[in-house]
């Protein structure tokens, strides 16, 4: 995958308003590395998009992220919590989605409602319905079902 660019010196904001920092991250599939050391930050209400060429690691990065691929170094912090080495149900708590495209998505939702929707979709076949409530903004316990 090629180097994302860093923003020019001097651009750079406080720390606090950091919301997804990946330091150094590689990840493989067996053998085969993938992604070779990516640093790359997102700020509060910063939208960006991974570009390149097919095969060159952008689907393996994200899904590295929200955790459906293990890294094998690197660190990745969401709003300064290392969830490096956390499953991804655990990380969907902290408000990380994945939509992939074509198939995956309803075509009747909103881009937030796919992301929520996946979520807990996510969380339901893990049997953690304790993580659908922040989707619809209440709690579901496994006793209520």
């Amino acid at each position: 995958m090629t180097e994302i660019e860093s923003p020019p010196e001097g651009t750079v904001g406080v720390a606090s308003d950091v919301v997804l920092d990946v330091a150094g991250l590689r990840a493989a599939y067996g053998h085969v590395p993938v992604l070779h050391g990516i640093d790359f930050q997102l700020k509060a209400g910063e939208a960006v998009g991974i570009v390149g060429h097919n095969g060159v690691g952008k689907t393996t990065f994200l899904k590295t992220l929200i955790g459906l691929v293990p890294s094998t170094a690197g660190r990745i912090s969401i709003d300064g919590i290392d969830v490096t080495r956390m499953k991804a149900h655990d990380r969907s708590r902290l408000g990380i989605g994945y939509v992939p495209q074509g198939r995956g998505i309803l075509p009747g939702l909103t881009a937030l409602e796919n992301l929520r929707w996946q979520t807990c979709r996510h969380a339901w076949q893990s049997q953690r319905l304790d993580l659908c409530g922040p989707c619809y903004g209440a709690r579901i316990s496994a006793e209520q079902q």
